[in-house]
């Protein structure tokens, strides 16, 4: 019997390249301009590669975003033991911002767009009315009021995040991810 072996793919080293001039561009130009003054002309000018190419990689300047914000939703859902909600973790997620907080801030901060805040927004939510449904019955209109408050705490936790940025992150990771755990713990 033969056994079937897995072809892993290889990204191409200069496909890697040309995402991250891509990349590196786009948070530029966020930080230069805003979010929503950055053009696809801008970013392959800046990058110095031409349309096709960029439409080779991307739809949009909204996927290019969405495509580079992937690991900040591994790094927060990780399992861990900082949080009340198994599988947020809060710690990561400030400790990152942190010591990324050129990227934070372009991505999550007054310049950058609403797409990212809102992924994780809307990501938080599903995790928190997870958790929420676990300690309630089904009724539908219950239902419907935990996802309201769902929705209500993550909104509350994603505006923390971004308050700490836009204001130079005045306090420790560990403090601004008690605070956190203590929303959390309020509305559980």
């Amino acid at each position: 019997m033969k056994k079937e072996i897995k072809k892993v793919p290889v990204v191409d080293r200069r496909i890697q390249r040309t995402k991250k001039l891509l990349f590196d561009a786009f948070m530029n130009l966020i930080l230069e301009k805003g979010y929503e003054e950055v053009t696809i002309q801008d970013i392959i000018d800046k990058a110095n590669v031409g349309r096709s190419t960029f439409y080779a990689h991307f739809e949009s300047k909204e996927q290019l975003l969405s495509n580079s914000h992937q690991d900040l939703g591994k790094l927060l859902f990780s399992v861990n033991n900082h949080s009340k909600i198994e599988g947020i973790d809060f710690l990561s997620l400030y400790n990152h911002a942190k010591s990324h907080s050129h990227v934070a801030k372009a991505m999550l901060g007054k310049k950058g767009g609403d797409l990212v805040i809102n992924h994780l927004r809307d990501a938080m939510a599903y995790k928190i009315l997870n958790e929420l449904k676990k300690k309630s019955g089904k009724g539908k209109a219950e239902l419907k009021m935990l996802s309201f408050t769902a929705e209500a705490t993550a909104a509350a936790l994603t505006r923390l995040l971004t308050c700490w940025l836009d204001d130079d992150m005045p306090f420790e990771p560990e403090l601004m991810t008690e605070r956190s755990n203590q929303i959390l713990a309020t509305i559980l």
